[in-house]
């Protein structure tokens, strides 16, 4: 593997650029010590400015370089992908509505996929009723 090429340093930048631009470097030094490769290093080193950054604050007090590469890697994912809230999960197994052309059972199964997503327990039957009736587009049906 190649060694990572590492920015110039800017001078003009404010002081906390170039406590982590030192850090990064410090990092990028030990990548080259004995051909060991730590993968944590390497993923910090190859993120660039901005992962480190991030992964640093998120990872406060403990120093990123001296975590394990599986925990900095749950801490960038546990902050990048988005929160399931239960209310727009609700909101979202509310607004499923038939197509006309849609059957049945693939209605159904939607549905069950949504409700997966909604911990209704045991009110998810009368609510998987009440989407069946409301969901369907022929209002002459649905009376």
């Amino acid at each position: 593997m190649e060694i990572p090429v590492i920015e110039p340093l800017n001078l003009h930048g404010s002081l906390s650029e170039i406590e982590e631009w030192v850090e990064r470097f410090e990092l990028w030094c030990s990548i080259r010590k004995g051909g060991m490769q730590n993968q944590s290093v390497l993923f910090l080193m190859l993120g660039g400015r901005e992962l480190f950054s991030l992964v640093k604050n998120l990872s406060f007090p403990n120093v990123p370089a001296e975590l394990p590469f599986e925990k900095l890697k749950s801490l960038l994912l546990d902050h990048i992908l988005p929160v399931n809230f239960q209310a727009t999960e609700w909101a979202k197994f509310n607004s499923v509505i038939r197509a006309a052309n849609k059957p049945r059972r693939e209605f159904v199964l939607q549905l069950n996929k949504q409700e997966s997503n909604c911990n209704y327990g045991d009110t998810f039957e009368e609510l998987l009723w009440d989407r069946l009736i409301a969901g369907i587009k022929n209002t002459s049906l649905q009376r």
